[in-house]
C-alpha cells in the first residue's frame, strides 16, 4: 500500500513537515509536505548490511552459455559509464562511505573484503552487474584482459569507442592495399594519415578485417 504524500515516506506514520519554500534539488514545493521528516530519509541504513544488499538482487538473471548457472544481477545504484554495459553496483554501508556491490557480496560470503589493488573483482560470467559469489573471482587486469581474450569480447575496430572508421571503409582500404595501390595515393583517398595507414598495411592495426 502507498503512503499517502501528507505522511513520511519512509512510513513512521508520521505527517511530513510542511515545505516553506520550493527546493528543485531537495523536491520540496512551497506549501506542499516534504517526502521525510528530517533524519528519516537515512533510516534504511539502519537495516543489517546483509539485509539491504539482498534486497538489491534479482536472483532470476540470465545464464551465460559458458556458465553453468545464472547471473544474480545487482538492482541498486550503479556507478559507470551511462548507456554502455560497463555499469558496476554499488552501496552505501553508512557514513556516506560506498562499496562495490562485487566487494560486497565477496565479503559477505567469505568475511574478508577483496585484496587491494592491483588486484581487482573480475567477473568469470562477463556481466558486470552480477553479484553472484561463485561468478566473482579476484585477480588482476591482465587476467582481465587474458579473459577478453579467450572469450572474444574485446572490442575491435568500429566497436571501440571514438573510433572514427568503420570495419567496411578499413576493408576497402586493405583491398587497394592488396591490389598495389601506394600507400601515400589511399591516404588522399581516405584521409587516413601515413602512419596510421602503416600500422593497417603492416597488420598492427584492425588485424581482424581483412
Amino acid at each position: 500500500m502507498n503512503t499517502p504524500k501528507s505522511l513520511c515516506q519512509r512510513g513512521c506514520g508520521k505527517p511530513a513537515p510542511i515545505a516553506k519554500q520550493t527546493d528543485t534539488r531537495l523536491g520540496y514545493v512551497a506549501g506542499q509536505p516534504k517526502r521525510f521528516i528530517y533524519g528519516h530519509h537515512q533510516r534504511h541504513l539502519r537495516l543489517p548490511i546483509p539485509t539491504r544488499f539482498w534486497s538489491k538482487v534479482n536472483k532470476l538473471g540470465p545464464k551465460q552459455p559458458h556458465m553453468s548457472s545464472r547471473c544474480w544481477l545487482w538492482t541498486g545504484a550503479r556507478t559507470g559509464k551511462q548507456g554502455t554495459n560497463l555499469l558496476y553496483g554499488h552501496m552505501n554501508v553508512g557514513n556516506r562511505k560506498y562499496k562495490k556491490a562485487t566487494h560486497l557480496a565477496i565479503f559477505l560470503r567469505t568475511g574478508q573484503w577483496p585484496a587491494p589493488k592491483p588486484n581487482q573483482v573480475r567477473h568469470k560470467c562477463d556481466v558486470p552487474l552480477c553479484v553472484r559469489w561463485s561468478h566473482l573471482a579476484q585477480g588482476t587486469a591482465q587476467d582481465d584482459a587474458n579473459d577478453k581474450v579467450a572469450r572474444n569480447r574485446q572490442q575491435k575496430g568500429s566497436q571501440i569507442t571514438g573510433a572514427k572508421r568503420t570495419s567496411a571503409e578499413i576493408a576497402r582500404v586493405k583491398r587497394r592495399l592488396r591490389a598495389g595501390v601506394r600507400q601515400a595515393q589511399v591516404c588522399r583517398e581516405t584521409g587516413i594519415d601515413t602512419a596510421t595507414m602503416s600500422l593497417i598495411a603492416r597488420g598492427r592495426m584492425w588485424k581482424h578485417v581483412r
